[in-house]
């Protein structure tokens, strides 16, 4: 019997809704230059004199809209899914699995997370950036950053998973469970996270690895072609951003008198700000102010056994196909 670790990686969130703690994790999340990629020189001090005041107070407002009594949504479900996720992998095999959750932003840190596992007695740690599409500014700032960490122990980077059968079986049977739960809707809306538009210029393959996961969730869902859609929401400072926006594909809906819509994210692993607070608070709010009658959220996978299941079978893929090519 070997021992694995496991870090399931996930962006953070700030320790408290308190404006002092979200300026903290502010300045880490966007000092990293994956995220910007600004000159320091000009970065640093627009950031911390400019940008701050006015981000920080406004973050604060809308992480209290959701935060509950185990904390940030996301850091909360993370900690539980990799618990269950400890359990799932345990009943299978004859190696002993460590699951730890870990933060690239915020708390438990990355590092500190891959520390206990060095010193823990597994043999070989495992990484699973839980973003199914992979991207410059979420993927690879965390594998960078292990590649910062020295390991007595080979590290087995999971990179992607956004066409993994076991991936799209589970999105598949959440919705086709929850929209059987649901009242019907006109159209369904896929809204993945945006970036810059220039990121794609730098043969960034995030753009196409969501198109192409929200036409395969409709083919295995059997949606008819004009049923559904898809956006990018979160754009953030100035230039332009991958397009059509989520906001803007909601406000045509109403004005095309679309009445009814149901909004799943299919790059969210577990729900947190950018889901419960942007989606299901202000763009719901923005639909209904627009004319539209119904907004159905339809939450994330989460902690639940459909997600547990398929991140199993992603590992143990990995596993099996394991070789040197794969550490970090």
């Amino acid at each position: 019997m070997s021992g694995i670790g496991i870090l399931l990686v996930n962006t953070g969130s700030p320790d408290t809704p308190n404006v002092e703690d979200i300026k903290k994790y502010l300045v880490q999340f966007l000092m990293d230059p994956h995220i910007v990629g600004l000159p320091t020189w000009f970065w640093k001090p627009f950031l911390n004199f400019f940008l701050l005041p006015v981000r920080a107070p406004k973050s604060s407002r809308r992480y209290q809209t959701i935060w509950g009594k185990n904390g940030s949504p996301l850091t909360s479900t993370t900690q539980h899914l990799s618990l269950l996720m400890e359990v799932e992998l345990n009943k299978i095999g004859d190696d002993q699995f460590s699951v730890l959750p870990a933060m690239r932003y915020g708390n438990p840190s990355l590092s500190n997370q891959l520390e206990k596992l060095e010193k823990s007695d597994v043999e070989m740690i495992i990484v699973l950036p839980l973003f199914p599409q992979t991207s410059y500014t979420t993927t690879e700032s965390i594998r960078e950053e292990i590649s910062r960490f020295s390991s007595s122990k080979p590290i087995l980077f999971i990179d992607g998973y956004w066409n993994h059968p076991a991936y799209l079986f589970a999105i598949n049977s959440h919705l086709d469970f929850h929209r059987k739960n649901l009242p019907k809707a006109d159209k369904i809306l896929f809204s993945f996270h945006g970036i810059p538009e220039i990121k794609t210029r730098i043969k960034d393959t995030y753009e196409g690895q969501c198109r192409k996961t929200a036409s395969n969730i409709a083919e295995k869902l059997s949606l008819p072609k004009n049923s559904w859609d898809i956006g990018f929401q979160s754009k953030f400072g100035p230039g332009k951003w991958i397009e059509p926006s989520t906001r803007l594909v909601l406000k045509q809906y109403a004005k095309n008198g679309v009445e009814s819509v149901q909004v799943f994210c299919p790059g969210f692993a577990v729900d947190c700000l950018e889901t419960l607070q942007e989606i299901d608070i202000e763009l719901k709010e923005t639909f209904l102010r627009s004319g539209g009658k119904n907004f159905q959220y339809i939450p994330a996978l989460n902690a639940g056994i459909d997600h547990r299941k398929a991140l199993v079978q992603i590992i143990s893929s990995k596993l099996m196909n394991y070789s040197s090519d794969n550490k970090v």
